[in-house]
């Protein structure tokens, strides 16, 4: 996609989020779902329920 020659890209930071958006976008996505994964993680593991431990079984 070429630039729109009718307005200049502003310099500095501005301009390097500007031309990057999308990838910068799909950072945060991919940050956000890795913080989730990793509370999910810490708090009740990624195992399936019937080999959790912590759940009693039933009689």
């Amino acid at each position: 996609m070429q630039p729109n020659p009718m307005r200049p890209n502003p310099a500095g930071f501005p301009g390097y989020v500007s031309e990057r958006r999308f990838g910068l976008m799909m950072l945060a996505c991919a940050l956000a779902l890795a913080v989730m994964l990793a509370v999910v993680y810490g708090t009740v593991g990624f195992a399936p329920v019937w080999a959790v431990h912590a759940v009693p079984a039933s009689p």
